[in-house]
């Protein structure tokens, strides 16, 4: 046990090199195998790594509709509504980060407070995100929009709580929010402006990043 808690980050990057390994060579089949493998793999890291308690309950929450939002995606091409169940329960996901991230005790003045301009650029950047995507948006409209406002949220929880949480955690935590969204946009792009290429390397990689850094500054929180 003692060898697996030590090397279980690096067993979940071996899965996630696997993982874009096979997008690339284009071998969907071996994706379904490997993408699943990725949220559990980090919710045994945190589980071996942290003590129980009230924001751990959060953080295993998200991850197990991280989980769910996987399994979904991965067959959204076949039946329009896994898109929107993936999109639900990764809209969970985002509602137990911020509830982690608030319940968070305040040490420090929050960064929000000393620099409302990450606030307004935040904000600027969802509604500039679906200002471009709402002619395609279709009936999703609004379950879009829904999205794009909570992961902002998300995204300002986790500047909210910088200051307020071990150093080297902050920047984990805050770099995986921020990767988050970058997945999220490119995802968006790629579905509903204009494909991208290498859109599903290039989202899976920085999806992988901000769930790695979200576990890994979770951790560090308990240092």
């Amino acid at each position: 046990m003692q060898f697996i808690r030590k090397n279980i980050f690096t067993f979940f990057w071996i899965i996630a090199f696997l993982d874009l390994l096979f997008l690339q060579l284009q071998q969907p089949g071996m994706h379904i195998v490997f993408k699943p493998m990725l949220l559990p793999v980090l919710l045994l890291a945190v589980l071996l790594n942290t003590r129980p308690g009230r924001l751990r309950h959060w953080l295993v929450a998200g991850f197990l509709f991280s989980f769910a939002g996987d399994v979904f995606l991965l067959f959204d091409n076949a039946e329009p509504m896994y898109f929107i169940a993936g999109l639900s329960c990764f809209l969970l996901t985002h509602i137990f980060y911020i509830i982690l991230l608030l319940q968070v005790k305040q040490r420090s003045k929050s960064m929000l407070k000393q620099q409302p301009l990450l606030l307004i650029f935040v904000a600027a950047y969802c509604s500039a995100l679906l200002y471009l995507l709402m002619p395609s948006l279709g009936e999703l409209k609004l379950p879009v929009i829904i999205y794009a406002v909570v992961i902002g949220i998300m995204v300002l929880s986790s500047l909210h709580a910088y200051r307020s949480l071990p150093k080297e955690a902050g920047k984990y935590i805050v770099c995986g929010a921020i990767c988050f969204i970058m997945s999220d946009t490119l995802l968006a792009i790629d579905r509903f402006y204009k494909p991208l290429q290498y859109a599903g390397v290039a989202i899976m990689l920085t999806y992988c990043m901000a769930q790695f850094l979200i576990a890994k500054g979770f951790i560090k929180m308990q240092d």
